[in-house]
C-alpha cells in the first residue's frame, strides 16, 4: 500500500468518526452541528494542504526514484504552488538533465571506440574477468586466421603461434614474434578501462611488410653508393687511360721525327 493511500485512508477514517459524533448534535444543539461541519470541511481542506506540502513530495521523489532506476532520464516534473516543492522539483529536473547527457556522452564515446577497434589496421583483443575473448575486431580475426567467431572462448584455446608467444608476455610488455616462416608480429599486452572496468587488452602488429619495405630502402641505398662508387672509379681509369694514350702518342712522334 502506497503512503499516499496510507494517509487518506487516515484522514478519511477519522472524519467519518467526527462525523458521526457531530450527527448526534444535530436534534439537539443545530447551531453547534453546523459549526462542526464547518470544522471538518476546514480539517479536510488543511488535510489536502498538508498532503501537498508532505506527502505529495515523497510521492514524487519515489517515481522519480523509479525512472532512474528504470534509466527513464525523460521524466521531469512540473513546479506546482509550493515553494519547496518547487526547489526539489528544480533540484531533480537538473540531476536528470545531467545525468541524460552523461549517458548520451558515455554511448557516443562506446560507439567512437567500437568503431575505431573494429576498422584499426592493428590487431586488437580485449579479454573480460576470466580472460575469455570479449572482443575481437576484423584485423586479429585476420591475423590469427579465425573463420568463425571466437568471442567467449579462452585466448590459450586459440591455436596460433602467435597466441602462443602473447600468453607468456606479462601486462605492459611488449614483444616481437616470428611466425608463419618470416613473418613478425608485434605484441603488445596492457591494461584499459571499457566501459567502466579494467580490461586486459592486446595489440597485435604485423611487421611483415613494413620490415620488407625497410630492407627494399636500404637495399637500394646500397645500390646507389655502389654505383656512385663505380662511376667514380670508372672516371678515374678513363681519365689515366687518356692521360697514357696521349703521352704515349706523343712520344712516338718525337722518336719518329
Amino acid at each position: 500500500m502506497s503512503l499516499r493511500i496510507k494517509y487518506w485512508s487516515i484522514i478519511i477514517a477519522l472524519h467519518v468518526v467526527l462525523i458521526v459524533l457531530c450527527y448526534t448534535l444535530l436534534f439537539d444543539k443545530k447551531w453547534l452541528f453546523l459549526c462542526s461541519e464547518v470544522i471538518l470541511l476546514a480539517s479536510l481542506y488543511f488535510s489536502y494542504l498538508l498532503y501537498n506540502a508532505l506527502i505529495r513530495p515523497i510521492s514524487l521523489m519515489y517515481m522519480g526514484s523509479n525512472a532512474i532506476r528504470d534509466r527513464d532520464f525523460s521524466v521531469k516534473f512540473l513546479h506546482t504552488g509550493s515553494k519547496e516543492m518547487n526547489n526539489l522539483i528544480d533540484i531533480y529536473n537538473s540531476m536528470i538533465n545531467t545525468l541524460g547527457q552523461e549517458r548520451t556522452t558515455a554511448e557516443e564515446q562506446s560507439i567512437f571506440l567500437e568503431n575505431l577497434i573494429s576498422i584499426s589496421p592493428v590487431g586488437i583483443i580485449i579479454l573480460d574477468f576470466d580472460g575469455r575473448i570479449e572482443i575481437l575486431n576484423k584485423h586479429a580475426k585476420q591475423l590469427l586466421n579465425q573463420k568463425s567467431n571466437p568471442i567467449g572462448i579462452l585466448l590459450s584455446e586459440i591455436m596460433h603461434p602467435v597466441i602462443s608467444g602473447i600468453l607468456k608476455i606479462e601486462s605492459g610488455q611488449s614483444l616481437i614474434i616470428k611466425a608463419d616462416g618470416n613473418k613478425k608480429y608485434r605484441c603488445q599486452v596492457s591494461n584499459i578501462v571499457h566501459k567502466g572496468f579494467l580490461r586486459k587488452f592486446i595489440l597485435i602488429e604485423d611487421l611483415t611488410t613494413e620490415l620488407l619495405n625497410s630492407e627494399k630502402d636500404a637495399y637500394g641505398k646500397i645500390i646507389r653508393m655502389m654505383a656512385h662508387e663505380v662511376n667514380n672509379s670508372m672516371g678515374a681509369v678513363n681519365s689515366i687511360l687518356t692521360t697514357v694514350h696521349q703521352f704515349g702518342f706523343e712520344e712516338r712522334m718525337l722518336i719518329r721525327n
